[in-house]
């Protein structure tokens, strides 16, 4: 347990200590300063450390929710004075392995696609919870990093977090309290957070290719947020549309009246 620790610790340390010396090189082309430098050396670092912390941690509490409900729904056994009894069970019981992060990133990128099964993996899950919330932070550490801004790392992953509660906020407001859904709040957390792994994409250092990913990887969540709300709230196809849509539709709502604005100023 102490080894897996240490390496589940290790890995992502370097890994931010690599992407620190990575965008340190186009910080030292530009300007050649040595504070921009360690800035960036000490940002990677503490990248690798939260992010490792964080997932050490989810392991931590996910290991010890699983004892507690293996021990609450484990039969207590029975003592019989001087009589042995032998029970041969014929369907052994088999143990899943513990559910992990990287599951739970098999499961996003499933959902993704549309797997129902995936989905419930999800919404059912208790760890999936911090998971969700850890997928979000390292998407702010993307979006941070493809913009060679990593001093905002951590301002940008909180930001990230708390524009994602207040979005999904109104997401599942309406679609429990005025359409009727019977997902739970943490329920629809769970696999709305769990999608938004396909930002992860903004690590490509590059503008262009992180505002295509940023555009086209929120149509296909809209398009995502359709199916849970159909899949986890259980409206209807239509009601499921009207809602996962609605940015969508109300983007082209302003562009409409705006263009009416724009033609009656010049009428």
């Amino acid at each position: 347990m102490k080894k897996r620790f240490i390496i589940i610790l290790l890995i992502p340390t370097i890994l931010g200590l690599l992407l620190g010396l990575y965008f340190d090189f186009f910080a030292a082309n530009a300007n050649k300063n040595l504070i921009s430098t360690f800035i960036f050396l000490v940002a990677g670092f503490i990248v690798g450390l939260v992010a490792a912390l964080a997932g050490a941690a989810g392991g931590a509490i996910g290991n010890k929710v699983d004892k507690e409900v293996f021990a609450k729904s484990s039969p207590t056994k029975s003592k019989h004075i001087n009589q042995k009894i032998s029970v041969i069970p014929s369907n052994p019981i088999q143990t899943s392995s513990p559910y992990s992060y990287f599951s739970s990133l098999k499961d996003s990128l499933k959902i993704l696609i549309f797997n129902e099964n995936a989905l419930k993996n999800v919404t059912d899950n208790k760890k999936a919870t911090l998971y969700g919330i850890l997928t979000i932070f390292i998407v702010g550490i993307a979006t941070s990093i493809s913009t060679l801004k990593p001093t905002l790392i951590i301002l940008n992953s909180v930001g990230m977090i708390v524009f994602f509660f207040i979005s999904y906020s109104i997401y599942h407001f309406i679609a429990k309290f005025i359409f009727g859904g019977q997902a739970t709040g943490i329920q629809y957390f769970r696999a709305i957070s769990s999608i938004f792994v396909i930002y992860w994409l903004a690590f490509i250092p590059s503008n262009i290719i992180t505002g295509i990913v940023m555009v086209l990887g929120g149509l296909w969540l809209l398009v995502a947020n359709v199916f849970i709300l159909h899949k986890t709230h259980k409206l209807s196809t239509f009601k499921s549309i009207i809602l996962g849509l609605l940015p969508l539709i109300l983007l082209i709502f302003l562009i409409i009246l705006f263009g009416i604005a724009l033609f009656s100023s010049f009428a």
